[in-house]
């Protein structure tokens, strides 16, 4: 662990004030989306014998997404919303036997008995920002039993002050910001943001009263639709928020 990355970091924080930094959790420090590709890989493989001919397991993982897309605006993130998907395929294929789908929901349900694989060097920059003394939290869109999974899977637990949950019955937006850093007691402005989603992570973070922002590229289309709003610090990964440590002001 380099010293002078620490001193460097320590060093960025205080110059701008920032008392907190609070991390989005999927996506972000886990690789959550590769985990639901998984799911629904061998979600295909279960019932690839009864579609039709030439359907390839990468175009169904398509249609899959776009009915994803199309049933988050309503359910948002409750596991229910796979029970859309699954009625939404019954009604794309009329003539699979609908029980095909259904008797295989269970495998996508999988995604939430377990946690996803930390992103690459997520570990190693959580040390640095806790060798820094900096005070950290987590704001994640999950139910409260999956994210004590990924927190004891990854021994995360010992990095974070205080873990939020915004609701899955409702979508992540700025008064999930807005409670979790009242709760924490810091101005808006000594907060720093850390997330992969730019409506429910960087713009709602924004308009909570949050002036520094990183937005961490995305695998999810989902996360990374709406209009970026100015002066966020935006890296490809993880990692790269290393890169940001100089003297540039924000």
């Amino acid at each position: 662990m380099s010293k002078t990355l620490i001193t460097r970091t320590k060093k960025w924080l205080k110059q701008r004030g920032i008392e907190w930094v609070i991390w989005d959790l999927d996506d972000t420090l886990l690789e959550t989306y590769e985990l639901f590709v998984a799911k629904i890989d061998k979600f295909y493989k279960s019932v690839c014998g009864r579609l039709p001919s030439g359907l390839s397991q990468e175009d169904f993982r398509k249609i899959i997404y776009k009915i994803i897309a199309r049933v988050r605006k309503r359910r948002s993130v409750n596991p229910i919303f796979w029970q859309d998907v699954i009625e939404q395929l019954a009604n794309k294929y009329p003539d699979v036997e609908p029980n095909v789908f259904s008797d295989n929901l269970s495998v996508l349900l999988e995604v939430y008995q377990e946690a996803s694989a930390l992103v690459p060097n997520a570990l190693e920059v959580l040390k640095i920002f806790r060798k820094t003394k900096i005070k950290m939290a987590v704001l994640t869109h999950a139910s409260q039993e999956w994210t004590d999974i990924k927190l004891k899977t990854h021994g995360l637990s010992k990095f974070f002050k205080d873990v939020f949950t915004a609701s899955i019955d409702d979508f992540k937006g700025t008064k999930h910001w807005q409670e979790a850093i009242a709760s924490l007691g810091v101005d808006p402005k000594k907060v720093l943001v850390v997330g992969d989603s730019v409506e429910g992570d960087i713009r709602a973070a924004r308009k909570a009263g949050v002036k520094h922002l990183v937005y961490v590229g995305s695998s999810w289309d989902l996360h990374a639709r709406g209009e970026m709003p100015e002066r966020v610090i935006e890296v490809e990964n993880l990692e790269g928020i290393f890169g940001i440590f100089s003297e540039q002001e924000i």
